[in-house]
């Protein structure tokens, strides 16, 4: 989308982060990541990397490149939440970036942002009205808000918004591990059915999509794409898909009052909301996942599950 031949990632030491900068990385595009602390391990080579903190303009206009693409990962999340953070580091800190992005004269910016701003609207696609329902969903939208400002400021802009749902894999963070751990842990049941399903995003598939948006011409504008990896699963899919990675026999199943059965379909089997997400208009640019959803789940299962083994930190 940039027109140009390099990319600045804001916030490419986390987890998405280092998913796109490898992806990046080997298809030869030079890129410059930027975050707050240093990478825990080496970058690939040839990608810069520089210091700076998402909320200081002066900073980031220094670290970003002159009319480089800049993909905004940079963010608060996790579990708990925690309000004042998010609120911080992901809605107040946008106008900082914006700052930055106008004094580099950046004229592309992919924004990572989260399906969490539809709250508890099932199925929503890109043109349901956003109404966040706690405070990362909020923070996030706020986000939005500002880079859709920063972009209707000059003809030549062009933003990105891309609002992934639950992304997991090898070493994700607590939001998109804690479902896989949960399935393997030796007390859980299977509610009902499981035919609640759940809308998942395997981070080498979002940073493959990642990647297609800033190879794909610079459109001015604002786009948005949800993100979630199809076919979006059931609950008893995932849980059998898991299990069956580690070596754990299938679920035992609890059975529930029709009441409780017909509330889990709103409200989900794991006690969270059921987020299904629209991502049609995504595959319709033409992008195919890399990774097809259950090997993902599998193979990540496995990474997670067996290092919670080798370190006597889990049991089945």
């Amino acid at each position: 989308m940039s027109g140009t031949d390099r990319v600045v990632i804001l916030g490419g030491t986390g987890f998405i982060g280092r998913a796109l900068v490898a992806r990046l990385a080997g298809a030869g595009v030079p890129c410059r990541v930027v975050a707050h602390v240093a990478p825990e391990r080496p970058l690939p080579e040839g990608v810069e990397f520089r210091r700076a903190d998402v909320r200081d303009a002066d900073a980031l206009a220094a670290a970003c490149l002159p009319g480089a693409a800049v993909v905004n990962l940079a963010g608060a999340h996790g579990l708990p939440i925690d309000a004042a953070a998010c609120d911080a580091v992901n809605a107040r800190a946008a106008g900082a970036v914006a700052q930055a992005l106008e004094r580099s004269r950046a004229r592309a910016l992919v924004f990572v942002s989260t399906a969490k701003v539809y709250g508890h609207a099932r199925g929503a696609d890109e043109s349901v009205t956003p109404s966040p329902s706690e405070p990362y969903g909020r923070s996030k939208l706020a986000a939005e808000r500002t880079y859709e400002a920063w972009a209707a400021a000059a003809d030549d802009r062009a933003l990105t918004i891309v609002r992934p749902a639950v992304v997991f894999g090898p070493g994700a963070h607590a939001t998109g591990g804690a479902f896989l751990r949960r399935i393997a842990a030796p007390d859980f049941r299977l509610e009902g059915d499981g035919e609640e399903r759940k809308a998942l995003a395997y981070v080498g598939n979002l940073a493959a999509f990642l990647h297609a948006r800033l190879a794909a011409p610079a459109r001015p504008g604002v786009v948005r794409y949800n993100y979630a990896d199809q076919p979006q699963l059931a609950w008893h899919e995932i849980v059998a898909c898991v299990r069956e990675a580690v070596g754990l026999a299938p679920a035992p199943v609890r059975r529930v009052a029709p009441w409780r059965r017909s509330l889990s379909r709103v409200f989900g089997a794991a006690g969270g909301v059921e987020r299904l997400v629209d991502a049609r208009r995504a595959f319709a640019t033409g992008f195919v996942a890399p990774h097809p959803l259950r090997d993902a789940l599998a193979d990540t299962a496995r990474a997670e599950i067996g290092a919670l083994r080798f370190f006597g930190r889990h049991s089945a």
